[in-house]
């Protein structure tokens, strides 16, 4: 899977706040993933999200967001050396979002493999974070201000 998503822009004196296919496709798996080695019975009460950031020096953050009340690494839930772990009992999403805030980030996008609720969305949309989350027929739609309801086909 990687470190991370690929980059190949250099840094810049202001956040980059671009971002390329490859980086939301990376995304989308690396969720999917994360999703997928929580036990059944957990992975229907837990919610899993993973978001990216950038800082004013270029550098990316990922973040793996969980619903759990507090950071908790579940049994089957890995995350990287390169990666953070937030929860704070919300949804990852946004906990996610608040995370990389703390750490002086800039919000960039969140992959989530179930739909998020309302709360997530709505916060997500006034963060003017991108959204990458499933639709029907197993596709998943990109919301936000780059790819705005666009079908990506992954």
């Amino acid at each position: 899977m990687g470190g991370g998503p690929p980059r190949t822009e250099p840094a810049r004196d202001e956040p980059d706040t671009s971002l390329t296919r490859g980086e939301v496709e990376w995304l989308v798996r690396r969720a999917r993933q994360a999703h997928a080695g929580l036990s059944g019975q957990v992975a229907m009460w837990i919610d899993v999200a993973v978001g990216l950031g950038t800082d004013t020096d270029g550098r990316r953050t990922i973040v793996v967001g969980t619903s759990d009340p507090v950071p908790y690494l579940r049994p089957g839930l890995t995350v990287m050396m390169t990666e953070d772990l937030a929860a704070d009992g919300r949804a990852p999403e946004i906990a996610i979002v608040d995370h990389l805030r703390s750490v002086g980030a800039v919000p960039l996008v969140v992959a989530s493999p179930n739909p998020p609720g309302p709360a997530a969305r709505s916060a997500l949309a006034a963060a003017e974070v991108m959204s990458v989350c499933p639709v029907a027929g197993g596709d998943f739609v990109v919301q936000g201000s780059v790819w705005h309801n666009s079908r990506v086909a992954w």
